[in-house]
Formats: C-alpha cells, sequence, structure tokens
C-alpha cells in the first residue's frame, strides 16, 4: 500500500487544491474516506467537488470516523457517557479514594467539583494518547494539597477508573478502542484496497498514530498539510522563526510510523501578503472598524473571498448590531452557552435561590437587585401570560416601596418557580425544577425565536435527559448551582452557517484549513492569541512531559501555526488588536502581531498602522499641537480669575480646554446618558447641604448621622414629588421604569454613603463648621506683574479634633487621587521655564486634581495656622473615601499650581495630551489628537 505526504505551499488555495484532488481519484478507488480536522473545511470542498466525485468520497471530522467506527465494529456498542454523568463519577471517585482518609474542603462536594472535572480531563487525555502503562504515583511536594492527594494516588484511580467504565465511552476512550477496532480483520476487509485522505490535522497523538499505522496495512493514505514552502519568513540577518516547525515535526512522526513519502506542491506565484494593523480601545471601536472594511464587500457572494475571524467571541454580537440584514454574511462558530440570554437567565434563578436559602427565613424574601435582575431578563417575555404580567407588577412594586429586599406572597406564579429551586435536594429535584421552569414559558412564543429555542433544547438535553439516566442522589442548592455551572460553561452553542455564500464569520478553530483572498483578525491580543493557560492545578507541566501528555508549548506551537498558516495563505490581512487598559482589562499586543510587525521592518517594507477616526498612517513625526491663536493669547492675559473646574480642565487636556471655554464648543450629548450627571450632582449635592446644614456647629457622633440620613431620604422623596424646573426637565426625558429606578438608586448610594462613614474604623465625632462655603478666594502670584485670584464653592467644612476637614463630593466613579510619593520627586525636577507637553504632563499624571489643594489656599486666608485635611467622598463607589493633599503639602501644590497657570500665559502652543481619559472627553467625536489605543 503507498503512503503520501503533501506539502502544499500556502500560495495555492486549499480547499480548492483538495477538491480538484478528489475530483481526480474518483475513479481510483472504490471507496474514499476523507478525515478533516473540523467540519467547516467539508463544507468548502463539498461545494467545489462533482456530484460523482461527492458519492464515492465519506466525509468525517477525526473525532467523527473515531466515534462511527466505534459503534459500528463494537460487540456490543458502548455507552456514550454524558458530562454530567461522567463528572459525578469522577467526584464518586475522588472521594471513595481520598475522601475517606481526608475529606477535602471539608467536605463541600461544590468545591471538590472542579477537582473532578481536572481529573476527567486529564484521564481523557491518558485514553487518547495511550499512556495508562507509563502511569505512576507522583510525589509532587510543590503541588498545592488537593493536588498532592491525587498525583499520589494517580496509578491507583486510573485502574479504578478503567475498570468501572468497561462499558462505557467518552472522547479520549473513543480513540483507545478505535486502535484496537482498526487492527481486526473485520474492519481490514471493509476498507481494503480503499483511499483514507487526512487533511488539516497537524497534531497526531499516540492513538491517532496506530490508526493510522492499522489503516496503512489495507489502505492508501493521502496525507495533506500546508506549509511554506516559499520562506516568507526568511530575512536577510540571524533572526529566525519556527513558526512552521509543526509540519516537519508531523511528517517525522508519521515517517517513523509508516513508510510515508514527501511530495511538495509549491504555487507558480510567489504572493505576499498585504498587511494592514489597527489599534483600538475597546471592542465596539474594532466591531466599527471590522464594519467599515465590510461595507466594502457588502454583496459578495463567493465565500473564499473574505473572512472576519473571531477568536474571543465577545466581538461576535457587538459586529453584528453594525450589521445590517441585507449583507451576505454566514457565520460558522460557537458561542459560550453561559454569555447567552438562557445562560444568564439560568444563573439568575440560582443566584435568587441562594439568596433566599441563605436568609434562612420563614417567608421567602429576597435581594430586590437580584429579583429585577431576574425579571427584567428577554426570557421572562417568553413565559405565559399570567408569569409575565406579575413580574411586571412586582417590578413596579419594587420601584414603589424602594426597599433592599422583596417578600414574596403566598401562591405568587413567580414565588413558584423559585420554590422549586430553593428546594433542591437530589439530582431528581433538580431535573424537575428546570421541568417547572420550562413548562411556564408560552410555546407559542417561543416558537419565533430560533436561538432561544434551541438553547432550550441544549438545555433539555445535557441537564434533564442527562440526569433521567442517572441514580437519584442527595445533593443541595450549592452543589446543584455549581454542578448545572459546570456543566453549561462547556457547551458551546453551534452556529453553522448555510448557505455557504458571503462573508464568513467565524472562530479561529473553524478557519483552519480554509483559504481566503482576503481577512480580518480581531482581537490579535495575549491571552487570546494564544490563550493557552501555562499552570495546570492538577498536574505541572514537568510530569506533563515526563508523561507524554501535550504540554502547554506544544499547543501554543499549534495556535501560532493556524494563526500564521491564515495569514500567508491570504492576499490582504487585517490584523486588529487592542493595546491600553479599560476597567480591570489590561490589553497587551499578542507575540503573533509582533512577529508579523519585526518581519515587515527586517524586509524594509513600510508599515500600514490604521487608528480608528484618523484613517490614515500613524506617522512618526506627527504633532500633538496647534498654535496658539490670538483669541487664546487675550483669553488667557485677560483672564484674572480661576475656579479649580477650568484649571483641571486645562490640565488634563490644553486642546479640550481650548475648544469648551475659548472656543465655546457646546459637547456632544450622549444619547445613551439619560441620567445626566451634572443634575444627579446637583440632587444630590442639595440634598447632603439641606442634611448636614441643619447641624452646623454641632459635634455630630453616629447617632446624629442617622437623623441626617433619614432626613436625607425623606428629602429626596419630595425632590421627586415637589421638583423644581431643571428636575422636571431631567425626568421628563426618562422613561416610567426609569422614573421608578431613579430614586431606588439614589436611596441606595446615599443609604451606602452614611453606612461607609459611621461604620469606619477611623469614625471620629466631627463638628459641621461650613456646608457650601463661597466666601473665600486665594490671590496666587505668577509673576512680579501677574496675581489671579482663585475661588471655588467647597462642599463641606468639618472639625475633627484641632484639624479642618474639606469634604468635596464626587457623583462620577473617576479616581481623582494624586500620587503622592510621585509629586515631591516631580516639584524637585520640574522644569519650570520650559512650558511645553511634556512637563506638563508630569504634573498632570501626579498632582491629577488641583481642586481640593485650591480649597485648602481659599480657607487659609480665614483659619490661619490651622491643621487642614482634605478628602473626596464619592457616591456610588465602594471605595468612598479618598484622602487628598494636607496643608503639610500645600507649598508644593502651590508651586505646581502657579506652574500651570503660567503655562496657561506662557505656551506658545495648546496642545492636546491623548490619553485613555480621551474615551470620556465630550469633544472626541472630532478631535484628531484624540487616543483610541
Amino acid at each position: 500500500m503507498s503512503a503520501e505526504f503533501y506539502k502544499i505551499d500556502l500560495a495555492i488555495n486549499y480547499p480548492e487544491y483538495i477538491a480538484n484532488l478528489l475530483n481526480s481519484l474518483k475513479d481510483d478507488y472504490k471507496k474514499i474516506v476523507f478525515i478533516s480536522a473540523n467540519k467547516r473545511p467539508i463544507r468548502f470542498i463539498e461545494k467545489q467537488i462533482s456530484p460523482e466525485a461527492a458519492l464515492g468520497v465519506d466525509f468525517f471530522t477525526i473525532d467523527e470516523f473515531v466515534q462511527w467506527i466505534v459503534a459500528k465494529y463494537s460487540h456490543p456498542a458502548p455507552t456514550i457517557q454524558s458530562k454530567l454523568s461522567r463528572e459525578l463519577y469522577f467526584l464518586d471517585l475522588i472521594k471513595s479514594t481520598i475522601g475517606e482518609e481526608k475529606p477535602l474542603f471539608g467536605g463541600d462536594d461544590a468545591q471538590l467539583l472542579g477537582w473532578a472535572k481536572r481529573l476527567s480531563s486529564l484521564f481523557d487525555e491518558i485514553d487518547r494518547q495511550l499512556l495508562d502503562k507509563k502511569l505512576a504515583n507522583f510525589q509532587y511536594i510543590e503541588a498545592i494539597d488537593e493536588a498532592q492527594l491525587i498525583l499520589e494516588r494517580l496509578k491507583s484511580l486510573y485502574a479504578k477508573y478503567r475498570e468501572d467504565l468497561k462499558s462505557f465511552t467518552y472522547s479520549g476512550d473513543s480513540f483507545r478502542r478505535a486502535v484496537k477496532i482498526t487492527e481486526k480483520d473485520e474492519f481490514k476487509e471493509d476498507f481494503k484496497d480503499s483511499l483514507f485522505v487526512y487533511s488539516g490535522i497537524v497534531y497526531l497523538s499516540n492513538s491517532d498514530l496506530e490508526i493510522i499505522k492499522n489503516i496503512s496495512t489495507v489502505a492508501d493514505i493521502v496525507y495533506l498539510s500546508q506549509t511554506d514552502l516559499s520562506k516568507r519568513e526568511k530575512t536577510k540577518g540571524k533572526i529566525g522563526f519556527s513558526t512552521f516547525k509543526v509540519i516537519d515535526e508531523l511528517e517525522a512522526k508519521l515517517k517513523k510510523a509508516i513508510n510515508i513519502k514527501t511530495k511538495q506542491i509549491k504555487s507558480n506565484t510567489n504572493k505576499e501578503t498585504e498587511l494592514f494593523f489597527y489599534q483600538f480601545a475597546d471592542t465596539h471601536t474594532q466591531a466599527e472598524a471590522i464594519f467599515n472594511i465590510l461595507k466594502k464587500h457588502k454583496q459578495i457572494k463567493e465565500p473564499s473571498k473574505l473572512a472576519v475571524i473571531l477568536p474571543n467571541q465577545a466581538t461576535l454580537f457587538p459586529l453584528l448590531s453594525f450589521i445590517d440584514k441585507d449583507y451576505n454574511i454566514n457565520i460558522t462558530m460557537g458561542f459560550p452557552f453561559l454569555s447567552t440570554s438562557v445562560g444568564m437567565f439560568v444563573d439568575s434563578v440560582f443566584e435568587i435561590a441562594l439568596d433566599v436559602k441563605n436568609r434562612e427565613q420563614e417567608a421567602q424574601t429576597v435581594n430586590s437587585k437580584l429579583l429585577v435582575k431576574f425579571l427584567s431578563s428577554s426570557i421572562i417575555g417568553l413565559f405565559k401570560d399570567e408569569i409575565t404580567k406579575k413580574a411586571e407588577l412586582i417590578k413596579k412594586e419594587i420601584f414603589e416601596n424602594g426597599s433592599g429586599s422583596y417578600t414574596f406572597k403566598n401562591g405568587s406564579t413567580i414565588q413558584s418557580l423559585i420554590s422549586s429551586f430553593i428546594n433542591i435536594n437530589s439530582l431528581k429535584s433538580l431535573k424537575d425544577a428546570f421541568i417547572e421552569l420550562i413548562n411556564g414559558i408560552d410555546e407559542e412564543k417561543l416558537q419565533e425565536f430560533e436561538l432561544e429555542s434551541q438553547l432550550f433544547q441544549l438545555l433539555q438535553t445535557h441537564i434533564i435527559d442527562a440526569i433521567d439516566n442517572l441514580p437519584d442522589r442527595s445533593i443541595d442548592l450549592k452543589f446543584a448551582y455549581q454542578l448545572t455551572k459546570e456543566i453549561l460553561k462547556d457547551i458551546q452553542v453551534p452556529f453553522e452557517g448555510y448557505p455557504l455564500k458571503g462573508i464568513q464569520i467565524m472562530g479561529m478553530l473553524e478557519a483552519r484549513s480554509l483559504s481566503f483572498d482576503e481577512v480580518i483578525v480581531a482581537d490579535v491580543n495575549e491571552g487570546v492569541l494564544p490563550s493557552i493557560d501555562k499552570i495546570d492545578p492538577l498536574l505541572p507541566e514537568e510530569i506533563k512531559v515526563a508523561l507524554g501528555l501535550t504540554s502547554f508549548k506544544q499547543k501554543e506551537a499549534l495556535v501560532k501555526y493556524n494563526f500564521f498558516r491564515l495569514i500567508y495563505s491570504s492576499s490582504k490581512a487585517h490584523i486588529m488588536y487592542k493595546v491600553g487598559s479599560t476597567g480591570m482589562e489590561k490589553f497587551i499586543k499578542s507575540r503573533f502581531a509582533e512577529q508579523l510587525i519585526l518581519l515587515e521592518e527586517l524586509k524594509g517594507k513600510k508599515l500600514n498602522f490604521y487608528t480608528p477616526k484618523i484613517n490614515l498612517t500613524v506617522a512618526g513625526d506627527s504633532k500633538n499641537y496647534i498654535e496658539k491663536d490670538e483669541e487664546a493669547i487675550n483669553y488667557f492675559n485677560s483672564k484674572i480669575s480661576f475656579a479649580p473646574t477650568e484649571i483641571d480642565a486645562y490640565l488634563n487636556c490644553p486642546y479640550a480646554h481650548y475648544l469648551g471655554y475659548i472656543k465655546e464648543i457646546k459637547p456632544r450629548i450622549s444619547l445613551e446618558d439619560k441620567f445626566e450627571a451634572n443634575v444627579l450632582g446637583n440632587i444630590i449635592h442639595k440634598l447632603l447641604e439641606e442634611g448636614f446644614a441643619e447641624f452646623k456647629g454641632k459635634e455630630l457622633g453616629k447617632d446624629d448621622l442617622e437623623k441626617i440620613r433619614k432626613n436625607t431620604l425623606r428629602r429626596l422623596d419630595n425632590i421627586f414629588k415637589n421638583h423644581d424646573k431643571e428636575t422636571k426637565d431631567f425626568l421628563d426625558k426618562l422613561s416610567e421604569f426609569e422614573k421608578l429606578g431613579l430614586p431606588i438608586i439614589l436611596k441606595f448610594r446615599l443609604s451606602n454613603y452614611f453606612a461607609v462613614i459611621t461604620n469606619s474604623k477611623d469614625f471620629k465625632p466631627f463638628e459641621v463648621v461650613e456646608t457650601e462655603y463661597d466666601r473665600g478666594t486665594f490671590d496666587i502670584e505668577l509673576s512680579p506683574t501677574v496675581n489671579v485670584t482663585l475661588w471655588g464653592k467647597i462642599d463641606r467644612i468639618d472639625k475633627v479634633g484641632d484639624v479642618l476637614r474639606i469634604v468635596d463630593y464626587k457623583t462620577g466613579m473617576h479616581s481623582l487621587k494624586p500620587k503622592v510619593k510621585k509629586i515631591i520627586q516631580v516639584s524637585n525636577h520640574l522644569k519650570y521655564d520650559l512650558f511645553n507637553d511634556e512637563e506638563l504632563k508630569k504634573v498632570r499624571d501626579t498632582v491629577v486634581s488641583f481642586q481640593l489643594a485650591i480649597y485648602m489656599l481659599i480657607i487659609t486666608n480665614e483659619w490661619k495656622d490651622k491643621e487642614i485635611t482634605t478628602e473626596f467622598h464619592y457616591i456610588g463607589k465602594s471605595n468612598i473615601i479618598e484622602k487628598g493633599p494636607t496643608s503639610r503639602d500645600i507649598e508644593i501644590y502651590k508651586k505646581l499650581l502657579q506652574y500651570t497657570l503660567n503655562h496657561m500665559r506662557n505656551s506658545g502652543h495648546i496642545y492636546a495630551i491623548p490619553s485613555d481619559r480621551c474615551s470620556f472627553c465630550p469633544y472626541n467625536y472630532f478631535c484628531h489628537f484624540a487616543k483610541y489605543f
């Protein structure tokens, strides 16, 4: 029998080549079996081969082929183990082997479930790699306790697992069984003189290799791979890359196993991919940029023309929000079940059930916020009318009462749905809870929602039907929640695009073995490409390598190959990545993108870098300023008084200050931001001013603060009943739902504010000296001939012992905390006679805001020689109090403030100082200096 290993150059359209090859071989064999790494390339090949060839070829993915032969040639066929059944088995395996000697996690099965899942995954890979004979018990003292206990008994655990599950099969076990099956005469007789075509399978496990070895004794084999035969990564220097080393290793592995000859298929053209790089601050701007490219290809029908590759599934829906229905798009990718509407709804049900259970009250009482989240889910709209109506009534009741908790009334339909989850005490009761939940859905409504119907069907299959096949067992609610999450976490909702035409939108795995004229690859960031976790809590990397399991380096090499194969096989590639940080996320450009950029530079090519809004190649000598015009010069020279707000605006970005204060361009108002910050701020300031003003001159303890809190909440109710014109205009913009919800939000924020202050370990009684203090000013000298006046309104001045405390209320979330440790260093090294952007940026990045420092200067006129502290109080953040400068810092701040005011007058330019704050700037929609990366 013959065996050939094809190395096909990247410039050749891979699916098209395979289709032509199958067409040419259709008459040479009675049977052709085509085995692919994944399903999507099969669709492309089927579209291009002749009907006669298609009838003579059996198409499989490698997993499908193995499952098929195990089912067909096993006598009797083993039962396929469900994921739920398998995880419960491994939980019991660990408990019975280890738990009897030493209960893990104090006997908490919910925490132990994660270890059961890891052990299941490990044994699955051991099965596929045929490593049972190499298995041993390991002593690894650096592993955490739970891992040590498992590793010390690894061999005996595996032996028991193999004995217990003789009649069951799972993914890795199917490959183990397939090795034995392909050795048997029954299989060999059926496939004698056939042709097996393997395609796109870059990594072969030990079982894969044994199966191929067995097949090679009775059938011909053609093994297809795509690699770089044109030396695209060759440079003049000594830098080398091992991008396609995996293909050489695959070739060597096959040659060692069977007598296989290599055949190189080179391209007639030596084309190189044209590369474009894009940088973004967030997913939304990235999605918009992708859409702007797609607009040029709106009517594409040929599926190999353009593909959008989304390695991060979270980018799919932001992208779809831009795309109209008349676009020819074809989506093929998996989406996490837990991130779908049904997944989040199920999670919400369990959150409520746990909250009620933990309260241990006779009446079923639940956190109002959790209940509103549940009742506001889009899935509630699919339930029967009596349930949806009751949901609306409960939401209204919550908003009207404003309570932090809600007590269900007996007989409530919503209570009935949740009660079945609260009372879970067995697997059967978990199944019954889901059945009752699903029975509440209106089938006619559900029929109109294809995706949701599919999601509920997946829930039925993986939870309800799986439980049906298991013996009942006692469980509690916490375990039921963890078990459900573990099962649903691994479910990928399949999007299979039909018919095969138009712009292809797919995941990275789905794009394997495909070739496109043009590709857009989003989220080329570390943690996404590559995304492999380097740390396995159960099995250290050293043991993995010693056993012969797949290491993280091997997995990373496969991801790297798939990425570069896709890029180099296209004529044009758009590489998109995010840089910077947003909230808790920090974005780092992928090493894959860095490699592409380095290669372009080493080849002396001009790099194509793009950023949103600008649509121009980033130039190395681009200016970040405009010349100061006569209007700006006159403004600063004639300006004799400043409020802290204006000084901070200049400090943050002189160009934004120029647009707002000098050119008086009105900022764009976000249509989405109905809860306007200035109006909310005014309401909160007014409430707190009136609340504390009543107690001015009196020392306040915790009881007094409780009185102020109650009075403040009473006044809040009156504001919304007897509102002024500003508040009325504000409320008129809100929906009925928002009008009901806003007082609840404000009550929560204000109550939380008082709670944090009174419960603070640093709390000391204090006297309110002033509220809304606006009588003071401070004259500051900028030069022997120039003085300016500083003024402002101070929210509150307290006296704590002998110390004065300035308090400024903030309703926003943006921290203004100075970098105290760096301020002295900046003050000492600042070039005070140099008025450029670099020096001003040093001041901005350390001081952050001059507001509290200016307030200190103002009150020193009236309260001389007093020790002063300052604080920002955030109404809405969890970290409510941020300490500001003190009187000990006043001279340093005064010096830096003088520099900033002189910068306004003496700088010859209006500088733009781009930063992450640009995303909050009201002028970023037209500012060509704005930072989007």
